[in-house]
């Protein structure tokens, strides 16, 4: 019997959409906002293992900027400005508070997250997370434990904090590959993504593994 429901963030709780910040500093520097994109999301090897560093802590916010600023050719934007460019690119869907308000009553709820920590100040201000995942406990963030999924160790962690077995959890995630990750731990898989299903389809898909 399910007994916690695990979420992702990202396409699951709210959307985001990284093209905002990349328009933003197209206007500061001779780079495309494409071109921003592929460079801050990782388009090479290099790019990409930067990207995920940060998101597993390895990498300060102070050096990401440097970096940043480097790669792009930025030189008027100063630290604060450049994070309140990369993390104000998120946006609220709506119905998912009421999702987790029903699930709420008969399961504990826990955010999973691939994220950093510059973005982090972002995402926690949204009323979604303060109403239904402001505990320390609920947030199993990549940046704070060095592990991104689908790394085993970081679902796991996400299991040992709801305090049942693999068996009785759920997991929800925008993503099929980290949704693969967690069921061949032994867990339930929900695939959802909030950008292109209403939300009506996740409470259909969690019902349906409830009820089973």
């Amino acid at each position: 019997m399910i007994q916690a429901a695990i979420f992702d963030f990202g396409r699951v709780l709210a959307d985001f959409d990284f093209t905002i910040a990349c328009e933003k500093f197209e206007k500061r520097c001779k780079i495309s906002a494409q071109e921003i994109q592929r460079i801050l999301c990782g388009d090479t090897s290099r790019r990409v293992e930067m990207h995920r560093a940060f998101e597993r802590g390895e990498v300060a916010p102070h050096d990401f900027y440097g970096w940043a600023c480097k790669q792009l050719g930025l030189t008027d934007v100063s630290e604060r400005e450049f994070f309140e460019i990369f993390g104000n690119i998120l946006s609220s869907k709506e119905g998912i508070t009421e999702v987790l308000e029903d699930l709420g009553t008969s399961l504990n709820l826990f955010m999973l997250s691939n994220t950093n920590s510059a973005q982090w100040e972002y995402i926690r201000r949204l009323d979604v997370i303060r109403r239904f995942f402001g505990s320390d406990n609920q947030q199993v963030l990549s940046f704070r434990l060095g592990a991104r999924k689908p790394d085993g160790r970081i679902y796991r962690e996400a299991v040992r904090r709801t305090g049942v077995s693999i068996q009785e959890c759920l997991y929800v995630d925008d993503i099929p590959e980290f949704v693969n990750a967690f069921e061949q731990l032994g867990g339930k898989g929900v695939h959802y993504n909030c950008r292109h299903e209403d939300v009506e389809i996740l409470r259909e898909r969690l019902a349906e593994l409830l009820t089973h």
